[in-house]
């Protein structure tokens, strides 16, 4: 389940770019974004916000282009992470095993943070 941003609990327009950026990352990434996939943040910006998700896409781009070398650092891990665990599956093994409710975790927040800090633009 997703958490509240501390900076977004009592700011509905700040938790509406925040569910935003989801969409704001893929377009920079792939060039367009799921929109079956954004179902549930469309719902709760209308929901919170009482606007089409397009209101706050422009300042949610910005923000992540502030930062797209982070972004790329994390993309660039996550593939790694995920081409190990493709490995791991035809090799038999079952990486989802290892976790109580077989969810299969990528990367840990730690890590996530890490790769934050470790950004040029965040150091």
């Amino acid at each position: 389940m997703l958490q509240v941003p501390p900076e977004c609990d009592r700011d509905a327009e700040k938790w509406c770019v925040f569910l935003a950026g989801g969409i704001a990352a893929e377009q920079l990434v792939f060039g367009k974004y799921d929109v079956e996939g954004s179902t549930d943040d469309r719902n709760k910006i209308g929901e919170s916000c009482g606007g089409a998700i397009g209101n706050y896409l422009a300042e949610a781009e910005r923000i992540i282009r502030s930062h797209e070398s982070c972004l790329q650092q994390l993309r660039k891990e996550l593939l790694v992470e995920c081409m190990g665990v493709q490995g791991l599956s035809q090799l038999g093994a079952n990486p989802a095993a290892a976790s109580e409710d077989s969810a299969l975790l990528l990367l840990s927040r730690d890590r996530i943070e890490d790769i934050w800090k470790r950004c040029p633009q965040n150091a």
